[in-house]
């Protein structure tokens, strides 16, 4: 078979049909698209079904792994789109890394109530382990605020690289074939930056883990955490399997190897663990003494509410019943 001559600019599903046949191609979309399509379906039902009050940061981190799915598949239409589509994913990570951040800090009760009283910054993490006999600093607001700079910094960083790569694809350079093509330079420049945030957000989630007891705080940070890394290293595996020539090019298009293909097929099966357990990770029952807390005073507002309303419709009757008193002895005057 031919090259194809749309390896130049772009691949879409009229080529991969070509190349793959229908046999292949319709019944694997049919089968990711209604597996997409049952995360988002199962993530808003929880969502919905919640029973305690969910803020806009905590339906965030539910759909988060839904939304990681659907942007995983996106290559299976065009494989051309792996560059950009790992650049988004990045930022859905570090999004939910900071959400996760956020959340932690209104469950507290602000940013005044994060520091405990003589506590120390466990940053004794992977992967400075080394460090563990050493003595531990004490924590403080400034090194509070420090944990948060990496975090915030890298999210401001991988939305700036996904403008970089939109305008490159904009002024018609070609998808990266090479590790050392132009397109890869930025992602590569965030290496350090993103080592640094993955630190301080697990150097946060020990400090914090012993007081959130009863919110399942390890669990949904660090399934944010292993979704990062999932992501990123099965793209490092099938980018070598790539340069080894491991796996070869599809018939008609020598520009997309059965890598592009089976990649995103690979991080959907990775994400359905995640996917399953976040949303019920977080519409269920709390038993953090805050959130109880918050939920008290929910209650007591809709139950002052209630008596407010009675003692508004009780008052009302009484001025009901000294009208007609009033009427009655009017009429009585007036007889005499």
């Amino acid at each position: 078979m031919e090259t194809t001559r749309y390896c130049n600019r772009s691949v879409g599903p009229k080529d991969l049909l070509n190349s793959l046949g229908v046999s292949v191609l319709v019944p694997g979309y049919v089968v990711v698209s209604s597996i997409v399509t049952l995360l988002l379906f199962y993530a808003l039902w929880h969502r919905l079904k919640s029973e305690r009050r969910i803020s806009k940061i905590e339906a965030y981190l539910i759909l988060f792994p839904s939304l990681m799915a659907v942007i995983s598949v996106l290559p299976l239409v065009s494989p051309l789109l792996g560059q950009m589509v790992s650049i988004v994913q990045d930022l859905l990570c570090v999004t939910a890394m900071f959400a996760y951040m956020k959340h932690t800090k209104s469950l507290l009760g602000g940013s005044k109530h994060l520091v405990a009283d003589k506590s120390s910054c466990p940053f004794a993490v992977p992967p400075l382990c080394c460090f563990a006999k050493c003595k531990k600093p004490k924590m403080t607001r400034t090194l509070m605020k420090i944990l948060f700079l990496p975090i915030q910094f890298i999210v401001v960083l991988n939305f700036v690289v996904l403008l970089v790569n939109c305008s490159l694809a904009y002024n018609g350079f070609p998808p990266p074939k090479e590790s050392s093509d132009i397109p890869n330079i930025p992602s590569y420049m965030l290496i350090p930056f993103q080592i640094s945030a993955l630190y301080t957000y697990k150097v946060f989630m020990s400090y914090f883990e012993a007081r959130l007891r009863g919110s399942f705080p390890r669990t949904r940070g660090r399934l944010i955490l292993a979704t990062f890394i999932l992501c990123k290293s099965t793209g490092g595996i099938f980018q070598v399997l790539e340069s080894k020539e491991v796996l070869g090019y599809l018939d008609g298009l020598d520009c997309v190897n059965f890598g592009q293909l089976l990649l995103p097929v690979v991080q959907l099966g990775l994400l359905l663990p995640v996917a399953l357990i976040i949303p019920k990770v977080y519409t269920k029952k709390w038993q953090h003494p805050i959130q109880q807390a918050i939920e008290d005073i929910d209650k007591a507002m809709i139950d002052n509410g209630k008596c407010d309303t009675k003692l508004e419709e009780g008052e009302g009757e009484k001025e009901e019943g000294r009208g007609e008193g009033d009427e009655t002895q009017s009429m009585m005057a007036d007889k005499l």
